[in-house]
């Protein structure tokens, strides 16, 4: 038996740019309506923004990328896509197939093969004795022997390569954890998820800090609270503005109100000198904070 690891690589070079920005402007835009020139600013202009908004998003997407490989003059920028099967429609895979196929790349067959196989694997034999044919090796290991039995699986996954660009092994370290816990934020082992947030607490991912937060002030366990609070020291300035409330419930749910009232005393003196009343209200009437009522630390808080 087979198992598709859904994931996508291309290499997106200078000489493709013109190509790709006239592949968004008529997906989207008014052929005028996306230049070179646009694309070099340290933002993308509202109306380019506004892509995201739309179904498909494959040409925000690709406008994204395209967007950074202009601005930062870049010779080739080489892009993963995880689980593209998820993130794009069938109509991609459709077009990846066909394009794949007509290709005389020995290689390109074999990859044109391995997406028919996880589409229809009864039609897919015929397009890995072509690519054998054309000097693929990897592509013979996926023949069936003649007596019908299942295909050969692929060679295991070589070890990683060392990175040496620091920048570089961050940004690598950060997307690990961040996959890693949302796939792990989605099944019910909570050691898992616990492991998945201690992992994330190493790294520098704002975004992810956040996403956390929330998920765990709203769902979490006990366990994953306590690893959560791990996070605390790293917040940068605008997670804590934005999540600051969430931080509190995630201390309640690990038991520590001291921590909670730390926090809980930022959001109160925030709110008092912006004279945001409402704000106030709403933490002194909040029913998630009623395990801290009965603490002295409350009273004088909201005095």
């Amino acid at each position: 038996r087979a198992r598709l690891e859904a994931c996508a690589h291309y290499e997106l070079r200078r000489t493709d740019w013109e190509a790709m920005r006239r592949w968004i402007a008529e997906e989207r835009l008014q052929e005028d309506a996306l230049t070179l020139q646009m694309l070099q600013a340290e933002e993308l202009p509202d109306h380019l923004l506004g892509l995201q908004d739309v179904d498909d998003a494959l040409p925000f997407l690709a406008l994204r990328i395209l967007h950074h490989a202009v601005r930062h003059d870049l010779e080739a920028l080489h892009v993963w896509e995880a689980s593209p099967g998820q993130e794009t429609n069938d109509i991609f895979w459709e077009r990846c197939d066909e394009q794949l196929e007509r290709s005389d790349d020995a290689e390109s067959r074999f990859a044109a093969a391995l997406v028919l196989h996880f589409q229809e694997p009864s039609l897919a034999r015929d397009r890995f004795a072509r690519a054998v044919k054309q000097g693929s090796a990897a592509a013979a290991r996926w023949l069936a022997p003649g007596d019908g039995s299942a295909p050969a699986p692929p060679p295991a996954r070589p070890a990683k390569r060392e990175i040496s660009t620091p920048r570089l092994a961050e940004l690598i370290a950060r997307n690990e954890a961040g996959a890693e816990y949302r796939s792990a934020s989605r099944g019910g082992d909570v050691a898992r998820r616990v492991r998945a947030i201690e992992a994330a607490a190493k790294v520098t991912y704002p975004h992810l800090d956040g996403e956390i937060l929330v998920r765990v002030a709203e769902e979490g366990s006990v366990l994953e609270a306590k690893a959560a609070l791990a996070l605390l020291p790293k917040l940068d300035d605008s997670t804590k503005k934005y999540e600051g409330f969430y931080v509190v419930l995630v201390a309640l749910r690990a038991g520590d109100h001291a921590t909670a009232f730390d926090w809980l005393r930022d959001l109160v003196v925030g709110a008092r000198r912006a004279e945001n009343e409402e704000v106030l209200a709403d933490l002194r009437e909040d029913p998630q904070l009623e395990p801290l009522r009965g603490d002295p630390r409350w009273s004088e808080l909201f005095r």
